[in-house]
């Protein structure tokens, strides 16, 4: 009726989330005459993510999946087949898995997922690399006692995850520690996010529809909901190619938009992209525990003991490379509106409007920069404040 899976870090040993279940069925069973292929089925009646207290993440973000506001219940369906004769009846919403080694369907009710940046990618790497490719490695007592096995083990093949949900909330904080947030909640959410073989890495495409935004000050920032459509490609930190092939790439597309952003949304917005967006931070361990982490750098073992081991791999347990990695995000709108608003967006000053809309933000860490590109065709500026509702030359540019 309960149940509790706690992922703890292979540097420390000490959780670094938890999740918790209850209602569950698992069914896991091979296929009959063949040993290389194999399907496992988890229904869940309530799931949520937790990262550890042992963090500085503060209290209302650190369920990272859990039930959205709205919902007293939650269910989580996944069903993982792994093989090539247990591929080919996974469903993954029409999506080419004929190279994939394994696929994963899992499909939510309305649920609020908070995006801390260095954590999702944490868990990310932590699953696909740790808990993956564990699987074929012997049982540990402990994860750091595992630690040389599972970073000695590598991926083979495919994994695609097909992921559905419906009524679904995102809470993107300025940072870890910041109780300023922009909130989105979409009415239904299609991904499909494929890790590929070797060091060709790995893609997300997103699919969202009847998107809505709002700040943590519940100021509505978009006038009517919109369709997106995201798309992520990934690097390994370790590829030897250049900086821009390894940056993380995002393309975001939007057919219509009208954005109300007050005075104070400017600067939260920047201070995201500086503190969750490009924060190398994880904020899953306390001060004290990094202080403890590098004192212990100048120790200097004479063999590959497990220690020594331990410091240079990830909570993953696979290696640790210290790349500071870039992003491009690329957002191509059809229609764009930006209100420029005063205290509140029911305070409106400006507005600006034009088509065939091209964004590209460059977060270069590494040279502690961020570069905007904007291309606009056919810009429109017209003056929007209640005062000159009668003047006979409202609009600015045009």
């Amino acid at each position: 009726e309960s149940f509790e899976i706690s992922l703890n870090s292979a540097k420390d040993d000490l959780p670094l989330f938890t999740l918790t279940m209850s209602g569950s069925k698992v069914n896991h069973h091979g296929l009959e005459g063949d040993d290389a292929n194999s399907e496992m089925s988890l229904v869940v009646g309530d799931f949520r993510m937790v990262s550890t207290a042992y963090g500085r993440t503060l209290e209302s973000y650190r369920t990272i999946l859990g039930l959205a506001p709205s919902s007293s219940t939650s269910l989580l369906t996944v069903k993982y087949s792994k093989g090539t004769n247990a591929v080919r009846s996974c469903n993954v919403g029409g999506a080419d898995k004929l190279e994939c080694e394994a696929c994963a369907e899992i499909v939510l009710s309305p649920m609020r997922f908070v995006h801390i940046h260095s954590q999702v990618f944490t868990l990310i790497e932590y699953v696909t690399e740790g808990v993956f490719g564990a699987i074929a490695a012997s049982v540990a007592s402990s994860a750091a006692a595992a630690a040389m096995e599972v970073a000695k083990s590598s991926q083979t093949g495919e994994r695609l995850f097909y992921i559905v949900a419906s009524g679904s909330n995102l809470v993107v904080p300025q940072a870890a520690y910041s109780e300023k947030h922009f909130s989105f909640h979409s009415g239904n959410f299609e991904a499909h996010y494929r890790a590929f073989e070797g060091d060709v890495g790995s893609e997300a495409q997103v699919s969202l529809m009847d998107v809505s935004m709002n700040c943590s000050q519940n100021m509505q920032m978009v006038s009517a909901p919109v369709n997106m459509s995201v798309s992520v490609k990934l690097k390994p930190p370790f590829t030897q190619i250049t900086e821009d092939e390894r940056a993380t790439k995002v393309e975001m597309s939007i057919s219509r938009i009208r954005l109300l952003v007050a005075r104070c949304h400017y600067a939260q917005m920047m201070h995201t992209i500086d503190y969750n967006i490009g924060e190398q931070d994880n904020f899953l361990r306390e001060e004290k525990a990094h202080a403890v982490k590098d004192n212990t750098k100048e120790e200097k073992p004479t063999g590959a003991t497990v220690n020594s081991i331990i410091k240079n791999l990830t909570h993953a347990g696979v290696e640790n490379v210290e790349v500071v990695k870039r992003m491009y995000i690329n957002f191509n709108i059809q229609e764009l509106s930006v209100e420029l608003c005063g205290d509140t967006t029911d305070d409106p000053i400006m507005s600006l409007a034009a088509v065939k809309a091209h964004i590209l933000m460059k977060l270069l860490p590494d040279e502690k920069q961020t570069k905007a590109y904007v291309t606009m065709h056919d810009l429109v500026c017209d003056d929007r404040r209640v005062g000159s509702v009668d003047h006979t030359f409202r609009r600015m540019v045009g």
